[in-house]
């Protein structure tokens, strides 16, 4: 039997995640019931002014593929971000191309194809997450609390607490404490996470008060 070297067990190993980590995104998008009331949030404030605060008028609501393939969640997401960044255009061209469930290979080439400036990738850290709200990027990530995998745009993420905007409900932020958004985003992911990289608006000015 022919023997293998480091670099081709590697290569083995690569292939197996990206094919787990393509059946989890391609098992993203399905019609998702309503998420449950997010935990209880002590030190959250429900009008704690995110760092992202995408304008209602360019928030996108999940819809379902017209080839009743699933959802289109992780396009709603991307829309709501490339709206926020300034890529008006893009996010037309996009919203008339794709939809329907979505895995990370696919998504890849997508991101590539239109030759967007991106980052991101799968079992990332926490500091990835902090880097993009630092940054006033936001970041689309899987976020799953129901039966069904779902992605959604995380828009703050501080020591105490974590916002999201869900496209399901796109019209309210949802707070949880930081211990639960980790618990959740680890527990029931491959942690796969991912921004564009433009430029965000400029902040809400300081109250002078």
């Amino acid at each position: 039997m022919p023997k293998t070297n480091k670099y081709q067990h590697r290569v083995l190993v690569l292939g197996l995640i990206i094919a787990l980590v393509g059946y989890w995104m391609y098992t993203m998008g399905r019609p998702a019931p309503p998420p449950p009331p997010p935990p209880a949030c002590p030190t959250c404030s429900t009008d704690v002014q995110s760092l992202i605060n995408i304008p209602l008028k360019f928030r996108q609501k999940n819809w379902a593929a017209s080839d009743g393939s699933g959802g289109s969640c992780v396009h709603a997401s991307m829309l709501m971000l490339l709206r926020w960044q300034g890529q008006f255009e893009t996010a037309q061209w996009w919203r008339e191309n794709f939809e329907g469930g979505e895995n990370w290979g696919e998504l890849i080439q997508k991101l590539e194809a239109a030759n967007l400036r991106w980052a991101g990738g799968c079992f990332v850290d926490s500091e990835f997450l902090e880097w993009a709200c630092r940054n006033r990027l936001g970041a689309v990530i899987e976020f799953t609390t129901g039966p069904i995998r779902h992605a959604v745009v995380l828009v703050d993420l501080t020591p105490q607490y974590a916002v999201i905007l869900d496209n399901n409900h796109p019209r309210q932020h949802i707070f949880y404490s930081r211990e639960s958004f980790n618990r959740i985003w680890r527990q029931n992911s491959f942690a796969c996470a991912f921004t564009l990289v433009y430029a965000p608006p400029p902040p809400w000015p300081s109250d002078p008060n």
